[in-house]
């Protein structure tokens, strides 16, 4: 054996085999590969739990407090467990973890409205902005619907007598001006159709209903509707 490969093979103790050497890296390295896969699966299944059964339940804002809660709980029991600290210093991380939740059940609650008014919309800013730095009053919409789905946040805004249905703060249905729309994006299709017995129609996406409704007006055969963002309201 060359002189590098013995003195990668010694220890203080004794000379040990290199191939005892490398099969106990080898091992390590296994159970390391080991240790991060099963945290990956585990990241991978909370966050599909936290998407498919806590959003839809809690709602977005308190579906983040109860997963910020959940972490905290768990960092105060690594911190309590934790055998290389001393006892005040795991009082002090379980206190500073709790304290943490306590901070968050004082914290003051969205202003749904605003929440869902759209402002990445550059031209809904420039309005706000411009009211804002001209002191004029800026009027706010009347919420009368809010759902937090899997997918999406589902908002109806009413303007007086006019109802706008928005996904994630954007408009996409209204009776207003987006009825033209809504009407010719599922009527224009059948004006193309030549087939002799009436069509089959798959609609992606009921939103308002109002595109549904027209395509129903056509002599077809029957209308299936894909849902993408079922809520439980």
């Amino acid at each position: 054996m060359s002189s590098p490969w013995r003195k990668f093979c010694t220890t203080r103790k004794r000379r040990l085999p290199c191939g005892k050497i490398v099969s106990v890296r080898a091992s390590t390295m296994q159970l390391r590969c080991s240790t991060l896969r099963r945290r990956a699966l585990v990241g991978v299944a909370l966050g599909m739990a936290a998407i498919i059964v806590v959003l839809p339940k809690l709602g977005l804002q308190r579906g983040i407090y109860a997963s910020v809660a959940g972490g905290l709980a768990l960092a105060a029991a690594l911190a309590a467990a934790a055998p290389g600290l001393s006892r005040a210093r795991r009082a002090a991380g379980v206190g500073a973890a709790l304290a943490l939740a306590a901070l968050g059940l004082v914290l003051p609650r969205w202003n749904l409205v605003t929440f869902s008014s759209g402002f990445f919309r550059v031209s809904i800013a420039r309005e706000y902005i411009s009211r804002q730095i001209h002191k004029k009053a800026w009027q706010d919409p009347k919420l009368v619907f809010y759902e937090d789905g899997t997918a999406t946040t589902v908002t109806v805004d009413q303007w007086g007598k006019t109802y706008s249905l928005k996904n994630n703060g954007k408009v996409d249905a209204s009776n207003d001006s987006d009825m033209a729309t809504q009407i010719v994006v599922g009527i224009l299709p059948l004006l193309f159709y030549r087939g002799e017995t009436p069509p089959t129609v798959a609609l992606v996406g009921f939103g308002s209903g109002v595109t549904a409704g027209a395509i129903t007006q056509y002599p077809i055969r029957s209308l299936e509707v894909v849902e993408l963002a079922s809520l439980d309201a």
